[in-house]
């Protein structure tokens, strides 16, 4: 009971995330006001980019191209993701029938890997990696359904795996792939393929340009469209969480808008600096997972 608080990370955001579904349902009012406390942007209904998700491969089983239009989704929004999400039109999968359930499998896949995340050696650390589990950028992608839920939760295994032996890194750098495949940017963290020996490094810098290679081929004449649908979004944005912070501070009146804005810039390169400093003084698992979380979820947009 002593160390409980190394759960923390874990356990918080389950618990939140049962706390809303109950006041969604019995409460909605309430519901809402705590995701405008959050800073988390209302969505109704709930689950909007998992209904993206499910609304494309109904169109893709119909046979309408979904780079071009979607008149499955209610919004009518294009598919955004690579080509290989369409592989995903072999199911039954309908707007109306599986939007709840593409968001659950998002959401328990990341919810789950949390415990896959390094002990916190603290309870300040503790404490720090709860705020960052429940912040309002994890508020909105579990309110949206987002996919990136899933992604976040393949990288996690991919780390964990790599943090135990060699043979086990070979998989570990095929999850990689796989989350790079899915959405691009994860690939970045197939970087850390730079630690290897010259020789293995060589092979996996094979089976990566190989794994791309082959993607592009088998989806030849759907990469145009895929990449022309790609959001040109801005890391300094709600979205990733920096417009909290500026907007935190305009609202209670401790800088004007402007200035605020400033903190963008000195917030991400303060997530740098505190992520590589910390991982300087910690060994093995702890040390890759904050060099991940800094460098990584800044090449990933997430400064």
């Amino acid at each position: 009971m002593q160390r409980a608080w190394r759960h923390l990370p874990a356990t918080v955001p389950l618990i939140a995330v049962l706390a809303m579904v109950v006041l969604f349902h019995l409460a909605p009012p309430i519901y809402r006001g705590l995701l405008e406390l959050w800073m988390v942007q209302f969505h109704s209904p709930p689950f909007l980019d998992a209904g993206g998700v499910a609304s494309a491969l109904e169109c893709e089983r119909l046979g309408i191209d979904t780079y071009i239009e979607n008149p499955c989704d209610p919004l009518e929004r294009q598919l955004v993701y690579p080509p290989i999400w369409k592989l995903g039109a072999m199911l039954p999968v309908t707007y109306a029938g599986w939007t709840t359930g593409v968001a659950i499998v998002f959401i328990v896949a990341f919810l789950a890997s949390l415990w896959l995340l390094a002990q916190p050696s603290s309870l300040a650390h503790a404490l720090i990696l709860t705020l960052a589990a429940i912040s309002p950028p994890v508020g909105w992608a579990v309110n949206s359904g987002n996919n990136e839920l899933l992604l976040f939760a393949i990288v996690a295994i991919g780390t964990w795996v790599w943090c135990h032996g060699d043979r086990a890194r070979l998989f570990a750098y095929g999850t990689f792939a796989l989350a790079g495949v899915l959405k691009y940017f994860p690939a970045a963290v197939l970087l850390l393929a730079l630690k290897e020996e010259p020789s293995k490094l060589l092979w996996i810098a094979f089976a990566a340009v190989g794994i791309a290679v082959g993607s592009a081929l088998v989806w030849l004449d759907e990469w145009p469209a895929a990449l022309a649908n790609v959001w040109n979004i801005s890391a300094f944005t709600y979205t990733y969480g920096t417009e909290n912070a500026a907007a935190l501070f305009s609202t209670l009146g401790l800088f004007d808008r402007a200035q605020a804005d400033v903190f963008k810039w000195l917030f991400s390169a303060l997530v740098i600096l505190a992520g590589w400093r910390y991982s300087k003084r910690k060994e093995g698992a702890e040390a890759l997972f904050w060099r991940l979380q800094s460098s990584h979820s800044c090449l990933a947009g997430r400064c």
